[in-house]
């Protein structure tokens, strides 16, 4: 009898451990998409590509979330205002 107790206390103990892992699981799952999915609207926001912020959450998740917060707008005008003011590098 002590040692079926003693079975149901460790099988309970494991499921408590596994709840909590799936817990951790999906915490960790949300906040990752959340980083894409806020990254990719700070890039639009400052004129980059939503993907920009999309691939950059994907790979580097929160970190990736800081650098797309961290770039400068880009002008309206983007790359062809860079060609028009450089135009000896071209």
């Amino acid at each position: 009898m002590a040692e079926s107790i003693a079975t149901a206390v460790a099988l309970r103990g494991l499921a408590i451990g596994i709840g909590a892992t799936v817990v951790l699981l999906i915490v960790l799952v949300a906040l990752w998409v959340g980083s894409m999915y806020f990254g990719s609207r700070i890039a639009d926001s400052k004129g980059y590509s939503p993907w920009i912020g999309l691939v950059l959450g994907l790979v580097l998740s929160w970190v990736g979330l800081i650098i797309v917060a961290v770039l400068p707008k880009r002008s309206s005008a983007g790359a062809s205002d860079w060609a028009t003011h450089h135009e000896d590098v071209l």
